[in-house]
């Protein structure tokens, strides 16, 4: 899958994906590691968890790992998608991650309008996202730029999420 974004350049990633370069993105949100970690106090990932973020990435089904650069080729957020996600069989946004250098909308806005556009053009009706309930702020941005609630529920990694879709315009 190839994304076309304005002022970005976001690549599909496969297993050859450096997990050194993508470390200060999954880093870059203190609040968003120790959620993912189940509050356990931890706010910060080392190169194993990196490794392992892009590991599962390459091998779930239908799972898609997207760079997202700068034109000056510094990796600024990372983009993670299955299409279509095993049990809702819609397109669902599993981590959308900007590094905290680069204002989130800045990165969000386009990545999110390709990836929207791209989606609608092969036929996907609605999009969907399901970010960690006790991250307020990030499903404020989610409301902001079009994504409405759907239902609050359990994760794999048995967190709370609010799942949130989209519809998509063809």
């Amino acid at each position: 899958m190839h994304l076309e974004v304005h002022g970005y350049t976001a690549i599909e990633c496969g297993p050859d994906a450096d997990p050194e370069e993508f470390l200060s993105v999954l880093n870059s949100d203190p609040t968003f590691v120790e959620a993912s970690t189940l509050n356990t106090g931890k706010t910060q990932f080392d190169l194993d968890d990196a490794s392992m973020f892009l590991w599962q990435s390459d091998v779930m089904e239908n799972s898609h790992l997207f760079a997202v650069h700068e034109l000056s080729d510094r990796l600024v957020a990372a983009l993670t998608l299955l299409v279509p996600h095993p049990k809702a069989q819609q397109p669902w946004i599993g981590a959308l991650i900007v590094h905290h250098d680069v204002a989130f909308g800045e990165v969000a806005l386009p990545v999110l309008n390709a990836l929207e556009s791209r989606l609608a053009a092969d036929g996907w009706q609605a999009v969907y996202v399901s970010p960690m309930a006790s991250q307020r702020d990030l499903i404020e941005l989610w409301n902001s730029y079009g994504y409405t609630f759907v239902e609050v529920r359990l994760d794999n990694n048995e967190r709370n999420v609010h799942v949130l879709s989209k519809p998509l315009q063809s």
